[in-house]
């Protein structure tokens, strides 16, 4: 099969790119494979290395995440020398990680190739969602709202990785663009040199967010359910906290990490340790910090704290004190974390903050609510503290300025008169004070 590699990890067939790219056909087809089940297959060549590398369950195990959170379900089972061709998804290892997106507009059969250095779940989930119709986050039409694209920095043969989709070519089902996306390119990808930023967000806070690897957002879930589980269930509930009904059982809510109960009305407990909860706060300093501080914390540890302010407040946060969560320096990606979301969507993946440093920046609530979420999936570590309190609205702050992104493309080609932009935003110092 004569395959075209789009977008770091998208493969097409070349008479599909001639014939027909367009999204809408390939919704149209995505809609078509869910009759009841997804039927999938793996060549001989994947059941061989997977045999060889003790992985041979791990397509399984990717089905059976899925339908633990949505209504799709995965059947995987070793392809026959005389099985039909097409509306399936075959796994083979013929060329490194890489996907069909959506249904073959021909119904000719999806391959997902996962060669052996891609079998891990992270990957694999990423892969089978580009199989189930799902295209990169940053080619989103609405991307220049979230990150912006460093073009100087990019490998002169991988610009087209950052190419937008059309608008009229994609259906995002209304799930907001999300930085914690499976799906994200991390903040180097397909850079000229191992250390320079290929997108930057918009906002300097969420740059350690992008690019995971680990598992499916719980935005990336619901996007699958708002396109295959649509009208599984027979009433919508009043759901809270950005959660939605859940396909799977239609009496609950599916929620956002960080809460739970039958309308996501309950903070989520810790884990592995007792810690977390709803905390109402007032204009005095309240502390959290991770489990044991400034002791270490131990690997699997999760806390979630739900913090309040009166009503008509918002919550004011900020760190001190000695600081370490494990981070990818070299990726600038967080692998254990603390996750603040102070959006008006707690479905949205938040701010991480993670490596060593204590951040500087104080963040503000958008709303009454702000959630703080501790999760340590892969080491140890001093952890942190942190300090909270309520705020009036009204008035103004004596602030610090935050450090200057970086500058932005130039908006003309060579040879013209252009502009180039940067940011920068307002933290608020130790010595903050509220002037009324």
């Amino acid at each position: 099969m004569n395959l075209a590699l789009l977008e770091g990890g998208i493969m097409i067939s070349l008479s599909t790119v001639l014939i027909q790219k367009r999204m809408e056909n390939f919704l149209k087809g995505i809609l078509f494979w869910m009759r009841n089940k997804l039927g999938t297959s793996m060549s001989e060549q994947f059941n061989m290395v997977a045999e060889q590398s003790g992985n041979l369950l791990v397509p399984n195990c990717v089905g059976g995440m899925l339908a633990n959170r949505s209504c799709i379900a995965l059947m995987a089972h070793i392809r026959r020398d005389d099985e039909p061709e097409g509306n399936r998804i075959v796994f083979t290892d013929v060329d490194g990680c890489a996907s069909n997106v959506g249904r073959h507009p021909l119904g000719e059969a999806q391959f997902v190739s996962l060669a052996p250095e891609c079998l891990r779940l992270g990957v694999i989930a990423h892969e089978v969602a580009h199989a189930l119709g799902f295209w990169h986050e940053q080619s989103r039409p609405d991307r220049d709202n979230y990150v912006t694209v460093r073009w100087e920095n990019i490998d002169r043969d991988s610009k087209g990785q950052f190419l937008k989709e059309l608008p009229a070519d994609v259906d995002n089902g209304g799930v907001p663009y999300d930085y914690g996306s499976i799906m994200h390119y991390r903040s180097k990808a397909f850079g000229r040199y191992d250390d320079l930023f290929t997108l930057n967000t918009n906002i300097a806070d969420y740059q350690k967010t992008i690019g995971q690897r680990d598992q499916l957002s719980f935005n990336d879930i619901r996007l699958m359910n708002v396109i295959y589980c649509r009208n599984v269930c027979p009433r919508r509930l009043p759901c809270q906290r950005g959660g939605y009904t859940d396909p799977r059982r239609c009496d609950r809510c599916r929620c956002p990490d960080g809460f739970t109960g039958q309308y996501c009305e309950q903070v989520m407990p810790g884990y592995g340790v007792d810690c977390g909860g709803r905390l109402h706060l007032s204009s005095a300093w309240t502390r959290i910090s991770s489990p044991g501080y400034p002791a270490e914390f131990r690997e699997g540890q999760e806390c979630s704290w739900l913090l309040v302010a009166p009503r008509g407040q918002r919550v004011q946060l900020r760190f001190y004190g000695e600081f370490e969560m494990y981070c990818k320096v070299r990726h600038s990606l967080c692998m254990d974390y603390i996750e603040i979301r102070n959006s008006t969507d707690f479905a949205n993946t938040g701010m991480r903050y993670c490596c060593y440093g204590t951040p500087k920046s104080t963040i503000m609530s958008a709303t009454e609510d702000m959630l703080v979420l501790f999760r340590s999936f892969y080491r140890s570590g001093k952890g942190f503290q942190a300090q909270a309190r309520a705020l009036p609205i009204y008035g103004a702050f004596v602030e610090e300025w935050s450090d200057w992104s970086a500058w932005s493309e130039c908006s003309a080609t060579c040879g013209a008169c252009g502009t180039r932009t940067r940011t920068r935003t307002c933290s608020l110092t130790s010595g903050d004070c509220l002037l009324v």
